[in-house]
């Protein structure tokens, strides 16, 4: 099970647009590809939170983000070096693959037929407006359920430290990738069970069995 955003793609050059469209438009301060990288992760929701002060109307604010990242995710979003030769790696092995993260759902699904085919993953699994967002890890347990497997069985890839705590939380073993958005430091802290430095790290790790045993 995979997270998406500085896991499979990185998406923090479309998120920084779309965010200094808002920030512009209201006078706030335009942030940066870095800063934004140490903020994302939690949804939506709470980004908007951490980036707008209290006088704003968040859920208004909320809205018009989500109506605009959907119309510019396609923009500079790649996937990361290696991550497709990971994909196929995978597939070829007869394992199900998800995706699992706190980008908003529709939008998931759009961005993962985009950039990685229509058949790629068994399950997208993204923000819903009724459901908690990870590291609650309920989406995550309902995919392994549909696959008929026992968390111990799924791996779950990812770059922060919300990610590990939802590999926690669900019985997962959790791999920090440090391709990503955040620290080796923060995976590590977080409890991350291995760490990969590329995509083809995990790979490796599968050849020499230190999934199963680590």
């Amino acid at each position: 099970m995979l997270d998406l955003d500085g896991t499979l793609l990185n998406t923090i050059g479309d998120i920084t647009d779309t965010m200094g469209e808002l920030t512009d438009r209201f006078g706030l301060r335009r942030r940066s590809e870095e800063e934004y990288a140490l903020l994302v992760g939690k949804g939506a929701a709470r980004l908007i939170d951490d980036i707008f002060p209290g006088n704003f109307d968040r859920k208004a604010l909320l809205a018009e983000y989500k109506e605009n990242l959907a119309a510019n995710s396609f923009g500079r979003t790649r996937p990361y070096e290696g991550i497709p030769e990971l994909l196929d790696f995978l597939a070829a092995r007869s394992l199900p693959l998800a995706v699992f993260t706190n980008k908003p759902h529709d939008l998931s699904r759009r961005i993962c037929r985009h950039y990685f085919g229509e058949n790629r993953f068994t399950h997208v699994a993204g923000q819903k407006d009724d459901l908690p967002v990870k590291p609650d890890p309920s989406q995550g347990l309902e995919i392994i359920g549909a696959w008929g497997i026992e968390p111990q069985e799924c791996l779950y890839l990812g770059d922060t430290s919300v990610d590990m705590e939802t590999a926690e939380n669900a019985g997962f073993l959790s791999v920090g990738c440090i391709w990503g958005f955040r620290s080796r430091e923060e995976l590590s802290e977080s409890g991350a069970a291995l760490l990969a430095e590329q995509p083809r790290d995990v790979m490796a790790h599968f050849l020499s069995g230190k999934l199963l045993t680590e």
